[in-house]
């Protein structure tokens, strides 16, 4: 099962390089005390408990894992307008991509660091398992970020609060030009 979630999440990743391209800047490049770098700028997110380690960067986003759960929560941005015509509901949906038998659970739209923002949730098949994935996107300044969830549909329940405080905590610090 921990496989397939890292599997499952590394999906996400590569599917949003390709979508996002290699000329868009704003791409993940490190992580210190709550702060995501970025190569343009940097944005807070909220505190993740000590369950949660931080993995390698991979395809220009961040990801925490909870070994006990086997979930993952990641955040990843790309800014420079590669998506400045584009609808939050379509880009959010890319989340998604690989999962089989989707069934939606949940969509709100909501304000988050004064901006729009979408939240879905998904559950599915990946591979034959059960997966189930929480995703918000926001846009801010040019950039697109990213917050999501994986998780077994057991463990959810378990991970709902950390994910939520994760981007409830957003705030954009700096996005040089």
């Amino acid at each position: 099962m921990t496989l397939q979630f890292i599997l499952f999440t590394c999906l996400f990743f590569n599917y949003a390089c390709f979508f996002g391209g290699g000329k868009h800047s704003g791409r993940v490049k490190g992580y210190s005390h709550g702060v995501v770098i970025t190569q343009v700028g940097r944005y807070k997110v909220g505190p993740l408990g000590k369950a949660w380690t931080r993995k390698h960067y991979i395809g220009g986003a961040i990801t925490f894992y909870n070994r006990e759960t086997h979930a993952s929560i990641s955040t990843q941005s790309y800014c420079d307008q590669a998506t400045a015509d584009i609808g939050l509901e379509f880009l959010i949906k890319d989340f998604f991509y690989g999962l089989t038998n989707l069934k939606t659970l949940y969509r709100h739209e909501f304000i988050l660091d004064g901006r729009e923002a979408l939240r879905l949730r998904y559950s599915g098949k990946l591979d034959g398992m059960p997966a189930l994935v929480d995703a918000v996107s926001v846009k801010k300044n040019q950039c697109l970020i990213d917050f999501y969830l994986v998780s077994s549909p057991e463990a959810y329940s378990q991970n709902v609060a950390s994910f939520e405080d994760f981007f409830k905590g957003f705030t954009l610090l700096e996005k040089r030009e």
